[in-house]
Formats: C-alpha cells, structure tokens, sequence
C-alpha cells in the first residue's frame, strides 16, 4: 500500500513538474516574442531612415503582436495578467507608425510627428515587455 501512494506522489510530482516546465516554457517564448517587437519597431525605423526595405521587419512585428494578443486573451496566465490596454496602446501606436513609415520621404527627412511617434511607441513597448515579465515573475515568486 505505501508503494502504490509512492507511486501515485510520485506520479503527481512529475505531472506537477512537466506542466510547469511547460508553462515556464511558453512564458519564454511570450517575453522573447515581446522583446522581438521592441527591437523590430526600432529596426524598421532605422531601415525606413536609411531607405531600405523595412516590410519583412514589418510583417514580422504584425505576426508577433498576434501571437502576444492571443495569449494574453487565453486563460494561461494564473496568477497576474499583464495589462490588456498596454498591448492595445502599442498596437494602436504601431498601425499609426506604419502609416507614418509609408508617408516617409527620404528626401524631406522625419516628420517631427514620425520622430515623437518612434520614441513613444518604443517606451511603450517596454511596458508591454516589462509588463508581462512582472507577471511571470509574480507566478514564480
């Protein structure tokens, strides 16, 4: 009988730990995709500066904003969800820079607009980034 309750704390333990480890895993994998949205914003600032083509750089903050707004809509976060309107302030901000992105003219330089609008939606997107690191640090700790 203590061999089968072994057996069964045993079973719990290692069940316990692979969902953790699982969870931990896809808290990863949030905080890289939000830290990738940050360093695209400024990449594809830089690359509309320099006269190059930004849009792949583009696309790929599009797909990892949907990546982020899906999982932060899903019921994976247990303790402390990061705040929605973050995320809904900064995509707000990057529909509007690519339109400011599309109107850029090299040859007139950055709007004073398109100048404010690359250094807010930068230190929003470090809200989004710190946001959900915070709220992966209150399940840890």
């Amino acid at each position: 009988m203590i061999i089968i309750g072994m057996v069964g704390v045993l079973g719990l333990t290692l069940a316990l730990s692979l969902y953790i480890t699982r969870f931990i895993g896809q808290y990863s994998v949030l905080i890289n995709d939000s830290g990738k949205v940050r360093g695209g914003i400024q990449r594809t600032v830089k690359l509309a500066l320099m006269g190059e083509d930004y849009t792949t750089v583009a696309d790929d903050i599009d797909g990892y904003l949907i990546k982020i707004r899906t999982f932060e809509n899903s019921t994976r976060f247990l303790i402390k969800k990061p705040d929605e309107s973050d995320l809904v302030i900064l995509q707000n901000q990057w529909n509007h820079l690519k339109i400011l992105l599309h109107e850029y003219d090299a040859k007139n330089g950055p709007s004073v607009e398109f100048n404010n609008l690359s250094e807010e939606i930068w230190v929003q997107a470090n809200i989004v980034v710190t946001g959900i690191e915070n709220s992966f640090h209150s399940y840890i700790t």
